[in-house]
């Protein structure tokens, strides 16, 4: 499962594919600037996204922390990806 989160399979849906983009780029702003450092306004940062997408998919930062700690929970391999992309 947490494989599936990290990585979206071809021919995933859009939607499936946006959340993981979310989940991508909390990851990102949580390791630069902790979790109280970060804003929906970052995570949204991506190109097509907008803090509507980010509040669509989770109602507020730290429902998105369920969602990374899956991927933290993961195989060492993809532990050692999620460490190379960050």
């Amino acid at each position: 499962l947490a494989e599936s989160v990290w990585r979206p399979q071809p021919g995933l849906p859009k939607r499936e594919r946006t959340r993981v983009q979310l989940v991508q780029a909390a990851i990102r702003v949580f390791t630069a600037r902790g979790f109280a450092g970060a804003t929906m306004q970052e995570l949204a940062g991506g190109p097509g996204k907008t803090t509507g997408t980010v509040y669509n998919h989770f109602a507020d930062l730290s429902e998105l922390l369920p969602a990374c700690a899956a991927v933290s929970g993961t195989d060492a391999a993809t532990r050692r990806n999620v460490r190379a992309e960050l």
